[in-house]
């Protein structure tokens, strides 16, 4: 059997398409990619590919329908659609992601119901859409009320519960620019996030806040299941100079949920105070054990050490896929040193 080569050259999409998140779809047998849209409409851009190197706009996931569902007609500048993540989850697409900077004045002096005002409030800015085939139409939005940050992650474990994580400010930041990284049960019909526990109910649960001291604006989770261990990707730095990627992971060969109930216990026994940052919240990042173990070799990938004159620059903000024939591969956003554009 012969298996012709193939030549990959970056940046694989040249123009704007920033934040980049993609899936092997097996009943296409494509890669699909959908990248951050902001302002513009249509938004959500869908690409697709079967070779990694050749590439074909499918579809765009905001129409104008959408769009004004999502009040990105009355978003401010570089407000709109941030960091999308897309996966299949529960036989649907769902793409995950934040509607940011929305001008509350503007869209009720344009009419907006205050109903649907009030559901974007409460679930700032994020929401879900979904769809039974990449084309559309896509349904939604479905406004994830208590979500709190940007860059939101949906993740289906093997045991069948699904995960929406996201970043937010720290809210006790030991330095300016912390933010932590929390997860949450979510219920995937209705796409309300679930509390645990009892009797006050456990809600948020912080996984993450930086690789290490001073680490500023870890950001753009993903949750990733290979083999027993449940990874954790996030960029770090924001997206400047300094951007990089990062890697932590858990054992987890049950899904999370047993996972988490074993840390606890695991901390109680060394006694392990698990902090509460607010009621109804849990943190895992304990002094003596951590529920995430970082990868000693990080950052994973970063251009922030190669000096200012690389053409390069601000790689971050990635996402994993493996194709059944090429094996693991990570996408990124990249800043080109001459423009500082996408």
């Amino acid at each position: 059997m012969t298996i012709a080569a193939t030549t990959i050259t970056n940046p694989i999409l040249s123009g704007m398409y920033p934040d980049p998140s993609w899936i092997w779809d097996d009943l296409r047998g494509q890669v699909v990619l959908v990248n951050s849209s902001f302002e513009c409409v249509p938004g959500l851009p869908i690409h697709v590919s079967e070779d990694l190197s050749h590439w074909s706009h499918v579809a765009d996931a905001i129409d104008a329908d959408m769009a004004r569902r999502l009040l990105i007609p009355f978003v401010e500048d570089s407000g709109g659609v941030y960091a999308p993540t897309l996966r299949s989850i529960a036989g649907k697409y769902v793409i995950a992601s934040t509607v940011a900077r929305i001008d509350m004045d503007k869209a009720i002096a344009a009419g907006c119901a205050r109903s649907e005002l009030d559901d974007a409030i409460r679930s700032a800015g994020n929401f879900i859409i979904e769809a039974d085939a990449i084309e559309g139409p896509w349904r939604g939005p479905f406004w994830i009320s208590g979500a709190e940050g940007i860059d939101p992650d949906v993740f289906e474990d093997r045991d069948g519960n699904v995960y929406w994580t996201q970043t937010r400010p720290a809210i006790h930041p030991q330095w300016e620019g912390q933010t932590e990284i929390w997860t949450q049960r979510i219920d995937a019909d209705s796409w309300s996030l679930l509390e645990d526990g009892a009797p006050a109910g456990r809600g948020k649960t912080i996984i993450w806040r930086g690789y290490g001291m001073e680490a500023v604006w870890a950001e753009g989770p993903h949750l990733y299941r290979i083999g027993d261990y449940v990874y954790l990707l996030t960029a770090e730095g924001g997206t400047g100079f300094e951007h990089s990627e990062m890697a932590m992971r858990m054992y987890a060969p049950n899904g999370l949920a047993e996972a988490f109930a074993k840390y606890e216990r695991m901390a109680v026994e060394v006694g392990e105070r698990i902090p509460s940052v607010r009621e109804g919240e849990r943190c895992y990042l304990g002094n003596a054990i951590r529920a995430f173990h970082v990868d000693r070799k990080n950052p994973i990938l970063t251009h922030r050490h190669w000096g200012m004159s690389e053409p390069v620059q601000c790689v971050g903000h990635a996402d994993l896929l493996q194709h059944p024939q090429f094996g693991w591969w990570m996408m990124a956003g990249f800043w080109p040193n001459s423009m500082r554009g996408s």
